[in-house]
């Protein structure tokens, strides 16, 4: 809505129901004998979203301002790759203990989970500001930056239940039997409940992964007088400040690491400057992606919380420096 020629607000609300992934299976709830036996299809995830805001246009529109206070909901939201999920402890020992012969194939059977997804719910709440200047006829600048505050609720409640029944019946064997992983079934046990302390530590609280801020800065340079005209070059930097990795029992929250990434693009557009009739309306572009070749692993997620130093399970290695050169033609 224009309240002024130079003002304008917004407002949008929504709801949306996402159709589920039947070829991805979840943790199945235990049936009438607290066996744990297949998987199940999760609900479609449900969601509600609300922004509003405020636009600014000045200076004869070289300038243009932009902020937006934004709430999202999403319900069942399905979570396949949480360090706690017990498919993988659960299948080692099992299949080791069958292997030397201290439980049947059919009781294996009844115990193995083929599936390790959950479910869960996230809430999130932030603000996104951004402004966009026409510095000259040349050239544009824009500038992005959001913070994001967001919390898990309701974690795999599948992963509570299971744990309930199958750990008290994992620590009945042998502690010192060796699992197919390697490790004896007292260290996978107790690797798997550090994990489980991790994955619930934010609940309530915070959601792990979430880099509240963001920052982003784009730049271009065209040329549109002389020999070189059609020529554009230009800078893209962007920042993301330290994820969330946990909280500790004595609730001091445990983060990753920030990282920061420039681009750099060359453009050419050929088009009036060409002879030949069929490049008339193409143009080339160079990119240099991660210039500064930023190459230090982003901590994801730690074996143990409370451990100090802290000690990290998954790393997750960042791009080195390459480059692209795109031809794009249209006739």
């Amino acid at each position: 809505y224009h309240v002024l020629p130079w003002l304008s607000v917004r407002y949008n609300s929504s709801n949306s129901i996402e159709l589920t992934n039947t070829g991805v299976k979840l943790m199945p709830r235990p049936d009438a004998n607290r066996n744990f036996i297949g998987s199940r299809v999760g609900d479609n995830p449900q969601g509600v979203g609300e922004d509003y805001g405020f636009d600014l246009n000045l200076l004869d529109g070289k300038i243009f301002v932009r902020a937006t206070k934004f709430s999202t909901t999403r319900e069942g939201a399905q979570q396949f790759q949480a360090p706690n999920l017990p498919v993988g402890l659960s299948n080692r020992v099992l299949d080791a203990l069958q292997a030397q012969g201290v439980i049947t194939a059919a009781e294996r059977a009844l115990h193995k989970l083929d599936a390790g997804g959950v479910e869960t719910d996230t809430a999130s709440t932030g603000y996104e500001y951004s402004v966009t200047a026409n510095v000259t006829k040349n050239w544009r600048l824009q500038a992005n930056y959001s913070t994001t505050d967001s919390v898990t609720a309701n974690y795999g409640p599948e992963i509570d239940a299971w744990a309930a029944v199958e750990i008290p019946y994992l620590q009945k064997f042998n502690q010192n039997l060796i699992a197919t992983g390697g490790l004896t079934l007292a260290q996978e046990i107790a690797n798997w409940k550090a994990s489980d302390v991790i994955a619930k530590s934010v609940n309530g609280q915070a959601t792990i992964g979430n880099r509240r801020e963001k920052v982003s800065v784009v730049t271009r340079y065209s040329l549109s007088e002389g020999f070189l005209r059609g020529l554009s070059a230009g800078i893209t930097a962007r920042h993301q400040s330290k994820n969330v990795i946990g909280i500790k029992t004595t609730g001091e929250w445990v983060h990753g690491n920030s990282f920061t990434r420039a681009d750099v693009f060359l453009g050419y557009r050929l088009g009036r400057n060409s002879r030949l009739k069929f490049l008339k309306n193409s143009s080339l572009q160079l990119n240099v992606y991660n210039v500064l070749d930023q190459h230090d692993p982003l901590i994801m997620n730690v074996a143990n919380v409370n451990a100090t130093p802290i000690e990290i399970n998954r790393l997750r290695p960042q791009e080195p420096r390459y480059w692209r050169l795109s031809a794009d033609f249209s006739f």
